[in-house]
C-alpha cells in the first residue's frame, strides 16, 4: 500500500514480472487508507489460499491463490526507486489461523 491509498496484493516470482492478484493486475485505490498518515498498521492473512490485506484494521481487500499453501514468513518494504520509508516492526506477530 502507498501513503497515496493505493494497494495491491501481488505476486513474485523470481526471474518473471510481478502479478498482482487485485485489481486486474493494477494499482487500485481505497479509501478506507488514509492518506498520508504519519504511520499505518498493516496486517494480513495467508492461509487455505487466502490472502487477506488490512491497513488500519479495516480490510481493504482479499484475493485468493493456492500457489504458495506452505512454507515461511518473509516480511519486505519497497518504497520504489526515489523515495525513502521508515519501517519499524514494535509488534509484530506471525499466529497461526484457525
Amino acid at each position: 500500500m502507498t501513503p497515496a491509498g493505493e494497494y495491491a496484493i501481488a505476486k513474485a516470482v523470481e526471474g518473471e514480472k510481478d502479478l498482482f492478484l487485485t485489481n486486474n493486475d493494477q494499482w487500485a485505490e481505497s479509501e478506507a487508507i488514509v492518506k498520508n498518515a504519519a504511520s499505518y498498521r498493516i496486517g494480513g492473512d495467508c492461509g487455505k489460499s487466502r490472502l487477506t490485506l488490512y491497513v488500519d484494521g479495516r480490510e481493504i481487500d482479499s484475493v485468493t491463490d493456492s500457489t504458495y499453501i506452505q512454507g515461511d514468513v518473509g516480511l519486505f518494504a519497497w518504497t520504489g526507486d526515489e523515495t525513502n520509508a521508515e519501517v519499524r516492526f514494535d509488534d509484530l506477530a506471525v499466529v497461526a489461523l484457525p
